[in-house]
């Protein structure tokens, strides 16, 4: 485990956004990028795709006073560095992350999840239940999809098309991104961090391996019992507007009521997984 200087990230990080200090987990070869800030119970914070801690900047500056706020980078997105022979589907994305919970000895966590963020952090969850107490849960999914629009985006974005799009045109950054945050326009500032990962066609490989891994990843889904089940009734705290995928919950903006339930509720897909509540805009 170390800590880097602010002064050595690359010039895309602002440090009047982002006034956090770089830690770097080494976990199987990857350079795990990730911000510890505050004490207090700890806060463990799971980005999407395109995205990356950065994601999460306003709501660690507005809780690092009354909890431990953890954010790590996937290998291949923000501040990380994947190791060779990493292929940076969610099955792998996984196992590092609960290498990183592991390595940080997480107990009593509070996970915050959004994306793909979700299948990511509960397969971790599902697998270590006595680490976790609560989940603040975003935008996301934690069972195989396969509906007809799942289905569509999936081929359409995983295959050569989208990957025309995403390495050459850098079209989840530059277009879905800017374009499903609805509160407020991106700032320069705010969009050259979201691409200063990806400057080139081979960096933006780990967006495009997601789209392919919604149905791709379907069996890993049902083999990590990343479902929440509905048979257990777990207890929501009162639903908020579905936010963006690609933007900052802000810690004051009204998003601190987002759905929560205990880690006891979780165990294997089943049907009646599909009637659990979702967020909806």
């Amino acid at each position: 485990m170390s800590t880097d200087a602010r002064s050595a990230r690359p010039g895309w990080v602002p440090a009047d956004l982002y006034p956090f200090d770089s830690r770097i987990a080494r976990i199987d070869g990857h350079a795990v990028h990730y911000v510890d800030e505050g004490s207090g119970p700890p806060v463990l914070l799971l980005h999407g795709n395109p995205a990356w801690s950065f994601l999460y900047r306003e709501l660690i500056r507005g809780l690092r006073d009354r909890y431990r706020c953890i954010a790590p980078d996937y290998p291949g997105f923000g501040l990380s560095r994947a190791g060779p022979g990493y292929g940076y589907t969610p099955a792998e994305h996984a196992a590092v992350l609960e290498r990183f919970v592991e390595q940080l000895d997480l107990q009593g966590v509070t996970m915050m999840v959004q994306d793909w963020g979700g299948p990511i952090g509960f397969a971790v969850a599902t697998r270590h239940p006595e680490r976790f107490s609560a989940f603040v849960i975003g935008n996301t999914w934690a069972w195989p999809k396969a509906d007809p629009v799942t289905r569509v985006a999936s081929c359409l974005l995983g295959g050569p098309l989208g990957g025309y799009l995403i390495l050459q045109r850098n079209f989840f950054v530059e277009k879905i991104l800017p374009g499903s945050v609805k509160r407020r326009k991106l700032t320069q500032e705010v969009m050259d961090a979201y691409r200063g990962p990806f400057p080139t066609p081979e960096s933006r490989r780990p967006m495009h391996v997601f789209p392919r891994e919604i149905l791709h990843s379907r069996s890993w889904q049902r083999s990590s019992d990343s479902s929440p089940s509905s048979a257990t009734a777990p207890r929501y705290s009162s639903g908020q507007p579905r936010t963006s995928p690609s933007e900052s919950p802000s810690a004051n903006d009204g998003n601190s009521s987002s759905p929560t339930i205990a880690p006891s509720s979780l165990k294997a897909p089943a049907t009646s997984s599909r009637r659990t509540r979702q967020t909806r805009s």
